[in-house]
Order: C-alpha cells, then sequence, then structure tokens
C-alpha cells in the first residue's frame, strides 16, 4: 500500500522541482539504493538540496503518512501533502 503511494508522491515532488530523472521507477525495490543512484542524476550543484528533500519527504510525507494510513484508517490527498513539503521547504 505504502509502496505505490511513496512513488507517486517522489514522482510529484521531483517534477514540480524539474528533477524528473531522479523518478523512482516501478523495478526500484530499495531506497537507500535509488537514493545513491538518483543523487547521481542530480546537477552536482544540488546534491545536497536533493539530500536534504530526500530527507525531509521521507520523514514528513511518507514516514507519517504511512503511519496515519496504516494505524488511523485515514488517507490525505497527495495535494494536500505535496502543500507540506512546500511549506517546509521555505519555513
Amino acid at each position: 500500500m505504502c509502496f505505490n503511494f511513496s512513488r507517486e508522491i517522489w514522482s510529484c515532488v521531483l517534477r514540480k522541482l524539474e528533477w524528473d530523472a531522479a523518478t523512482p521507477t516501478p523495478q526500484t525495490a530499495f531506497f537507500a539504493a535509488w537514493w545513491v543512484e538518483a543523487r547521481k542524476r542530480i546537477h552536482k550543484e544540488g546534491r545536497k538540496c536533493f539530500d536534504s528533500l530526500v530527507v525531509l519527504v521521507r520523514w514528513l510525507i511518507i514516514w507519517k503518512e504511512c503511519n496515519v494510513r496504516t494505524f488511523d484508517r485515514r488517507v490525505s490527498r497527495i495535494e494536500a501533502l505535496l502543500c507540506q513539503v512546500a511549506d517546509e521547504l521555505v519555513a
């Protein structure tokens, strides 16, 4: 359940930042392996920003939302979650 959700979130976030090349594919199985490969597709100047984004999205959106979906049986809209990411990025 959360795997497809995670891939959708990454796709939306990375598309908005024009980092489409770093988007996980359906064949992506391991988060750490994806991160290592994805950051190679980001220009060197943007890699620290990319790493910060990965940590932020992984914790704020994916970890917390998967817990809410699993334990509270509530689902947030993707658009609302993307707004949370944007809010954190400019804060």
